[in-house]
C-alpha cells in the first residue's frame, strides 16, 4: 500500500487498540495472531515492523502507539497518509 489515505481510529476501553487503523483489503487474509508483520510509514513517521491484527469478516486492523502518535501529531478521527509493505518471515528474523 502506497500513499493511502486513512482514518486513525480511537476506540476507547481497547487497551493498545485503542488508536488504530484499519487496514483495505485485508478481510481475506488468514493468518494467526502475529504471523502478519509490516513494515512502513505513517505521515512520513516509520513505524518499524509492526503486526496486523486480523479479525473475522473485517480488515485487519494495526495498533498506533503514542510515541507514534506524537511523532505525526495526530488523534483519533485524524487523517493520516499510509504506505506500508507485508514483510515475510525471513525480512524480521
Amino acid at each position: 500500500m502506497d500513499n493511502k489515505e486513512l482514518e486513525l481510529k480511537y476506540e476507547s476501553g481497547k487497551g493498545a487498540w485503542t488508536y488504530h487503523l484499519e487496514i483495505p483489503d485485508t478481510q481475506r487474509i488468514s493468518a494467526p495472531w502475529g504471523s502478519i508483520k509490516v513494515r512502513g510509514t505513517i505521515d512520513g513517521c516509520d513505524f518499524g515492523v509492526m503486526n496486523l491484527m486480523p479479525l473475522r469478516d473485517k480488515n485487519a486492523i494495526m495498533s498506533v502507539n503514542a510515541k507514534i502518535r506524537k511523532s505525526i501529531g495526530k488523534g483519533g478521527g485524524d487523517a493520516v497518509v499510509v504506505t506500508m509493505w507485508l514483510l515475510d518471515a525471513e525480512e524480521h528474523m
